[in-house]
Parts: structure tokens; sequence; C-alpha cells
């Protein structure tokens, strides 16, 4: 029962005092202790359930070759944190994880890991990284160098030592191996280019000495030669022509001479002399028309021997030693003739050799540009493959002497400079770090729940809360005054929680972590899908030194 009086002044003091604060914290107290407590709880139990982290570190100095570079260089061009980049992806392969779990034991108290769950962790506990350094000599100019740093991280400071050793191991062997395969390979790359460039040398010299003997007559080199002999050929044929009009104007007298006869009076000439005068001029006009072998030529020829046998018998005669003189000359006639006709006979024959000549030499001075645009093409490829081979055999020289720079470790070297050591210390976790950062979000999220359940209750809970609603100041205030039952009720909550938070809560964490999934794969995944993961790396980078 609360007894009120109306107050006689309208002003209603508003003003909130320590009071209100504390009674607020009465009220809702449960709200912050709960959270807090559980926060608290959590975060004790999984800084402490969460295993000792030990890292142990090995470093490698990158140095480049001593050898100046112009004088012999390596055929490996990938710079180190490229390399870098490579030999850590074939390292932290399924098999190569897999297989340094099993060989150091790792895993082995953790049956119920699967495969998947071991290659996650093998790869999370692995670092390699690379940081680029820069230096300078006197007698090389700038020189870059590169500090590789190999960690892994294991429950075990001698576990994480070996692993790490072996890791290490493997970085400079994969190097090797990389660096001298790469070598090797662009060896025998260029040692077939070479090869197939002095194929191809040996096949273009070949088709080109086809070409020109199959081409001989029409190469360009012989083209004024025998533009010459062309030109001489048509001269000689002009002469030739020449000739034989004069031999055939000569060939066409003495037969019209023949034809005419070689008169003397026919007074002095006996009928014999005169039918021989006049067989010979058939003769001749059958000559004319006829080959030798025509049986009209035959049988005139043969008539004339016989006249010419009866008057040579005849001796003495009158009428045969006049006819001799006419006879003689007739005889001399048909013996130019015959020469005439023998010169022209040559004359035709040398004729028509100089028209074979003259268009063979036609044909190959227009078969000339076609054959030397092929020549020039032939002669290009054959000087561009030269160039090319002699190309290929500078590289081939380089690409030996980078390889035999690789073999005597004479390039870019890989020098351990700290071996791994096992860890003093555990890295992780940072249970201090852990502790307060549950204690935080605990203690947050109560004081969010409180002030938001004082916000949405509107219920009068002071005389001042009564004094802004009604407008009434009273006169006398009576608390709440709680029962024994409701008292023992309130003490087993409180003894619930208390035991909830420091018994149930590590004994679920506890049970999750022997028999679902180790705790840090569970955290892991939680973080990673509601990006705690990052906060959790800001708050260790910023408060964990």
């Amino acid at each position: 029962m609360t007894a009120i009086e109306r107050g006689g002044d309208s002003a209603i003091e508003q003003d909130i005092n320590i009071g209100d604060y504390v009674a607020v914290f009465k009220r809702r107290w449960l709200l912050l202790a709960i959270p807090t407590i559980v926060g608290t709880t959590l975060a004790v139990a999984i800084a402490f359930i969460l295993p000792p982290v030990y890292t142990s570190t090995a470093r490698i100095l990158v140095e480049s070759q001593q050898i100046p570079s112009d004088l012999a260089r390596s055929t490996v061009t990938a710079d180190a944190p490229e390399r870098v980049r490579l030999i850590e992806q074939r390292l932290k392969t399924r098999q190569n994880m897999l297989g340094l779990s099993e060989r150091f034991g790792i895993h082995k108290n953790r049956p119920d890991l699967s495969p998947s769950d071991i290659i996650d962790l093998m790869r999370d506990a692995t670092v390699i990284n690379s940081v680029a350094l820069s230096q300078r000599d006197g007698n090389r100019g700038p020189v870059t160098a590169s500090l590789i740093n190999i960690t892994f991280e294991a429950d075990r400071p001698q576990l994480a030592a070996q692993v790490a050793g072996e890791l290490l191991s493997q970085v400079l062997e994969e190097n090797a191996r990389q660096r001298g395969a790469r070598a090797a390979d662009t060896l025998v790359f260029f040692d077939r280019e070479v090869e197939r460039l002095s194929l191809e040398l040996a096949s273009l010299e070949t088709r080109i000495t086809r070409f020109k003997n199959d081409n001989a007559d029409a190469l360009p080199d012989s083209l004024e030669f025998r533009r010459k002999e062309l030109s001489d050929l048509q001269q000689r044929m002009f002469e030739r022509e020449s000739q034989r009009i004069g031999l055939e104007e000569e060939k066409r007298y003495l037969e019209r001479t023949l034809a005419l006869g070689f008169s003397a009076p026919e007074a002095q000439l006996t009928p014999e002399e005169r039918e021989l005068q006049s067989l010979r001029r058939s003769l001749t006009q059958a000559r004319s028309v006829f080959a030798e072998s025509h049986p009209s030529v035959r049988s005139l020829t043969a008539r004339i021997a016989a006249l010419e046998q009866i008057l040579g018998g005849a001796g003495g005669g009158a009428g045969g030693d006049a006819g001799a003189p006419v006879n003689g000359q007739a005889t001399e006639a048909l013996r130019k003739i015959e020469l005439i006709e023998s010169r022209l006979k040559l004359l035709t024959t040398q004729a028509e050799a100089d028209t074979a000549r003259i268009a063979a030499l036609e044909d190959s001075i227009a078969r000339t540009p076609q054959a030397d645009i092929t020549l020039n093409a032939l002669t290009r490829q054959l000087d561009n493959t030269q160039i090319q081979y002699q190309q290929a055999i500078l590289k081939q020289a380089e690409a030996a002497t980078g390889e035999r720079l690789e073999v005597n470790r004479q390039a870019e070297r890989f020098e351990v400079i700290e071996q791994p050591q096992p860890a003093e210390t555990p890295d992780s976790p940072k249970r201090p770090l852990i502790m307060a950062a549950g204690f935080v979000g605990g203690f947050g999220f109560g004081f969010g729940l409180m002030v938001l359940a004082e916000l949405l209750n509107r219920c009068i809970r002071t005389p001042r809360d009564l004094e802004r609603r009604l407008e009434l100041r009273p006169i006398v205030t009576i608390p709440y005054i709680r029962t024994d039952e409701e008292n023992r009720r309130h003490r087993w909550t409180l003894r619930a929680l208390l035991f909830a938070a420091f018994v149930v809560i590590p004994a679920a964490l506890y049970l999750v972590d022997q028999y679902y999934l180790p705790l840090p794969i569970v955290m892991q995944k939680i973080a990673d899908k509601t990006g705690l993961d990052t906060l959790i790396r800001v708050i260790e980078n910023r408060f964990g030194g």
C-alpha cells in the first residue's frame, strides 16, 4: 500500500540520481552477470583446452649469382618469390602433407581425423614466405637477395623443429631440381632447335642446287650472255638468208642457161648432138621439178649417158670436134648447180639448227623472271634460316653455360642461415588475451541486454516513476517483499547458472574436442562462417604484442 498526496507546484523533477542506477542494477543484475560469467567461463575453458602451439622457423638467404651476368648468365629467369610460391604449392600437395603427418606421427593420437582434416591442419601449420632484400656490391653493382622463412606449428617443440627441418630439406631439393630441370630443358630445346635448323639449311641448299640444275638454261646469271647469243644468231640467220637468196639466183641463172643451151651453129651439130642438147635441157627442167630418184630424171640421165658414150666413140668427126666446147660448158654448169644445191642444203640445215636454238633461247629468256623470283625466294629463306641458325648457336652456347652454372652451383644460391630450433615457450594460444576477450565480450553483451530490458519495460519501479507518470508526489513507499519460496528459487537459479558456467560448458567443450572434432577445427570453422577470424587476428595483432 502506498499513500500519496497531490503536489501544489506543477514543476516535476526530472533528474535521475545514482540511486536509480543502483535500483536498475539490483533488478537486472542477472542479465549482466549471466553473459559475463558464461563468456568468461567459455574463454577460460577454451584458453586451457586449446593445446599449446610451438613454432619452429628455418631461414634461407637467396643470393644472386656471383659471376657477373654480362660474362655468364643463368637460363633460369624466374625470380625468387615466384619460385618460392611454386615450391610452396608443391610442398602443400595432398600427398606430401599426408606423408609428413604419417612420417612424424603428427596426428597419430587423433584417429578420428579424416584425411581432409589432416590436410587442412597441415596446410594451416605450414607457412612459407619470402622477403625481398637489396644490397650493393662495389664490383658487381646492385645485388638482389631474398630471405625465405619456413615455419611449422605443432603441439610439441621437438616435433615442430623436426618437421620444419624436413620442409627445409624439401625446399632446397625442390629448388635444385627445378633450377636444374629448367636449365637442362633449355639446353635440350636449343640443341633440338640447332639440329632442326641445320636440317632445314641442308634441305634448302639441296633445293637450291636442284633448282639451279633443273633451270640451268634460265638462271638470271646467264641472261645477258643468252641475249647476246640470241642477237648473234638472229644476225647470222639474216646473213644466211642473204646467202641463200644469192645462191638461188645463181642457180636459177645456170638452170636458165642450161635450158637455153650453150648453142653452136645448128648446121655444125649432128643429129645426135642436137638430140643430146635437147635431152640435157629436158633433164635440167626435170631436176628443177623432181628429185634425182624420180623415174623421169633417171631415164633422161641414162639416155644422155648413152648418147655421150656414142658421141665419144665416134672420134675425129667434124661434128664431134664442134660439139666438144658446148658439152664442157654444160658439164661445168651442172657441176656448179650441184655445188649450189649442196650449199643450199647446208644453209637449210644450219638455219633449222639456229631456229631451234633461237626458240630455246627465247623460251629460257621468257622463263628467267619466274626463275629469278623463285631463286630469290629460296635464297631469302636460306638467309633467314642461316640467321636463325647462328642465333640458335649463340643461344645454345648460353644455355650450355647456364646449365654448367647450375651444375656447379655458381648461379643463384640458397644458403641456410638459420636451422629450425625447438621453441622454449608456446607461441599460442595467448591465454590472458582469450580470457580478457571473453570477459569483455560477455560483460558487453550482458550490459546491452540489461539496458534493452530496462528500456522496453515501462512498469513503475520507483516513487520518481510514479511522480512522473501521475504528477503526484508519494508520501510513503513500501518496497516489494519476497517470500521464502521466492528467495529459495532465486538461490537455486543462481546455483544452476554457476554450475552450468563452470561445469556443464567446460565438460561439453571437452566432449566435443575428444569425440567429435578438435576445438581448433571447430573454432576455425565457426570463425570462417561468421567472420570472427578476422576479428581475432585484429585483436591479437593489436593487443598481443
